[in-house]
């Protein structure tokens, strides 16, 4: 759904920054949930300013998909260290592969997952494993680079 909304904006639009085709993008995304924001108001909870309970409305509604999960990239020495200790140890030091984390849609990442691309080394700390899935310029792809031999 946002993905035809964006080509269409894209279609319409010269520049996809201008203010117009960022306000057309968010109307059109709104038209197209709006069933779903009318049902989920914070004005059904039927509370006064002073008791809306924003957390429990958070949790039951969002408008824009944003259920991720943070894949581990090797990108020089250091991240290479890490993540081979992980494999040993099956302990992740969070911290300081933190920095070396891409973020992936939940469907993303079981796509990555399925292609067998991503592996936690029983750490439950996600990492690409395969190289060929990772573009310094456009991040993690969801399909490896084809080689010719």
């Amino acid at each position: 759904m946002r993905a035809n909304i964006t080509r269409g904006i894209i279609n319409e639009f010269a520049d996809i920054s201008s203010p117009q085709s960022i306000e057309a993008y968010y109307e059109r995304l709104f038209f197209s949930q709006r069933d779903e924001i009318t049902k989920n108001s914070i004005s059904k909870l039927g509370c006064g300013p002073n008791l809306i309970k924003f957390k429990e409305y958070a949790e039951k509604f969002e408008l824009i998909e944003s259920k991720t999960v943070s894949i581990i990239v090797v990108r020089d020495k250091k991240s290479q260290e890490l993540i081979e200790k992980m494999k040993f140890t099956r302990i992740a030091e969070s911290r300081k592969l933190q920095k070396y984390a891409c973020t992936v849609y939940q469907n993303e990442f079981d796509e990555l997952l399925k292609q067998h691309a991503v592996d936690d080394f029983g750490s439950g700390v996600y990492c690409l494993t395969n190289p060929d899935y990772y573009d310094a310029a456009t991040g993690i792809r969801f399909e490896g680079e084809d080689k010719i031999i």
